[in-house]
């Protein structure tokens, strides 16, 4: 039988130490989670993570995401769709210089090739991204631009749910890719290391959450993981100089 403690407890640490040995070592020794089962698939449930973490870091930021789906017509089936995709993207930059555009992008193979994006950038009329995207991938025009509203979880719940249950058989090829701003460069590496520190998934879903809702999440993984250091001048000019310059990462 299993003794009942009952105290007031300030912290997760303080219950702990109140419970008895054996139930101490068993919390200890719980195997990490996994993100769990359903009707997707690793692959999708990869896909699921990279689209969350940008959503959820743009909105907690008071940032715009707008929807983005490019078709390709029956005379530019044998173009280059990532290129064209790129070629728009860097007419975008110089229309609206200021604005910026970071983006997720997942090409699909239906129809002639399709390109569903999520984007944080500027308004784009569609009149003239139908315009761009005929003179850009040899008349294609069809296009669908809507801005993103809504609950996050719910939102992406809805996107994933329209292409991403059948890839897992392969009825539908699929690639993803994203921007270097789509959230921070290597976040990947970092979900990862958080995951690895665990001791569970949700414990380390908490904590990615919260790192994803910081205007710059990149220095606080660095400073998580002590890659920054105080960087003091070269040339001290008297004895005992040490002022620092910067904080500078590894």
């Amino acid at each position: 039988m299993i003794p009942r403690v009952i105290v007031t407890i300030q912290s997760s640490q303080c219950l702990i130490t109140m419970l008895p040995s054996y139930l101490v070592r068993n919390l200890h020794n719980l195997p990490p989670k996994s993100p769990g089962s359903g009707p997707w698939g690793p692959k999708a449930r990869r896909w699921y993570q990279r689209v969350l973490s940008g959503v959820t870091h743009h909105q907690a930021n008071r940032r715009r995401l707008r929807v983005m789906t490019l078709t390709t017509s029956l005379e530019a089936r044998d173009l280059d769709l990532n290129a064209d995709f790129q070629a728009l993207r860097k007419r975008i930059l110089r229309r609206w210089p200021a604005s910026g555009f970071e983006y997720w992008k997942l090409r699909t193979s239906e129809g002639n090739g399709v390109l569903h994006i999520i984007y944080q950038g500027p308004y784009i009329p569609v009149a003239w991204l139908k315009q761009s995207w005929r003179e850009i991938h040899g008349g294609s025009y069809i296009v669908y631009l809507q801005e993103l509203r809504g609950k996050r979880k719910r939102v992406v719940n809805y996107l994933m749910g329209h292409y991403l249950p059948a890839h897992d058989d392969h009825r539908i090829y699929a690639r993803m890719s994203w921007s270097w701003g789509w959230v921070f460069r290597g976040f990947v590496g970092a979900w990862k290391w958080i995951y690895r520190m665990g001791p569970t998934f949700y414990e380390a879903l908490i904590r990615w959450q919260r790192l994803m809702r910081r205007r710059d999440p990149l220095l606080y993984y660095k400073m998580a993981r002590g890659l920054l250091y105080e960087q003091t001048i070269l040339k001290k000019r008297w004895v005992g100089d040490t002022r620092v310059v910067c904080l500078v990462s590894l």
